[in-house]
């Protein structure tokens, strides 16, 4: 939230510090205080569509309403490539438990040329495997492609635990992992094929469909009644196992925490903060800390 409000002190006229503030306060379940500087931003520019739609999401909580999907819908006839506004409609249907209206909307919103695009990634080669998309067809003796995409790492790993449920339906799955994730995948899925990823796309003849890690779920046929039992959790390979275990540091009766406070670089605001934040639990005497962010000093 200071960072925010830094912007709305050294850019007063300029529009993202106000909505920042807002989306923040908002994230934050104050809606009163988001409100107030949502409006701050429409002032700056009544047309601003990241704003108005925000604003419409405040006022939902605020009038107790079930759902301003509609509302939302009718703004998106205005700006109809704003990817915002679909999240929100997404969500908006998904929280009503409207799974098909919620999914038309995220499956625009989380495909992988329009998160590409978003993130600053090359295209091409999620292009290609996008020609093979995994449509809740029949796997069975098909080859499965499962890769990362444009999609942060987080995703990719909480997703894959559903890996295991696809190997029973598919004849052969191929996993594209990332320098950093191919001992884990390799540890974790004996039966499926690992491979390291490159710039160049696997050849579509040895794949019959592709699925990215954000698309997994709507390809299991997923829908409110039927969300799967994640299982097959990624295993540590024992080399790194060993490797931790036998670091002094780790060598405490307490309990052991890890924590993150900083998300990547590309990362949303609200998905950092300071260190400080978390000061008052580092007193807790039975409780020893560790920081997984890499690369960081505190």
């Amino acid at each position: 939230m200071k960072y925010a409000l830094k912007m709305t002190e050294q850019n007063p006229s300029e529009i993202i510090g106000y909505y920042s503030c807002s989306k923040t306060l908002y994230e934050m379940m104050l809606f009163d205080k988001a409100l107030e500087y949502c409006n701050k931003a429409l002032e700056l520019n009544p047309e601003d569509e990241l704003s108005v739609s925000l604003k419409i999401m405040i006022l939902k909580y605020l009038n107790n309403r079930e759902s301003v999907a509609s509302e939302l819908e009718n703004i998106l006839l205005k700006y109809p490539d704003s990817y915002d506004i679909k999240r929100l409609i997404s969500f908006d249907y998904l929280k009503q438990k409207d799974y098909d209206n919620g999914m038309k909307y995220y499956r625009d919103v989380v495909s992988v040329e329009n998160v590409a695009k978003e993130r600053g990634n090359k295209t091409d080669k999620f292009l290609e495997y996008d020609k093979k998309y995994l449509k809740r067809q029949n796997l069975e003796n098909k080859t499965l492609l499962y890769y990362q995409g444009p999609y942060g790492a987080g995703d990719f790993i909480m997703f894959s635990r559903y890996l295991s449920l696809l190997e029973k339906k598919a004849g052969k799955i191929i996993i594209e992992a990332s320098e950093n994730f191919y001992d884990l995948f390799k540890t974790s899925f004996k039966n499926a094929t690992i491979i390291k990823e490159s710039d160049i796309p696997v050849p579509g003849e040895e794949y019959d469909y592709a699925c990215s890690s954000m698309q997994i779920l709507y390809s299991m046929n997923t829908d409110f009644n039927n969300i799967p039992c994640g299982c097959g959790w990624l295993k540590i390979p024992d080399e790194f196992r060993n490797k931790c275990n036998s670091l002094k540091i780790f060598e405490t009766s307490k309990k052991k925490i890890g924590i993150f406070w900083r998300g990547s670089g590309g990362a949303m605001m609200n998905r950092n903060v300071d260190i400080s934040s978390f000061s008052p639990l580092f007193e807790m005497e039975d409780c020893q800390f560790y920081s997984f962010n890499i690369e960081e000093k505190t």
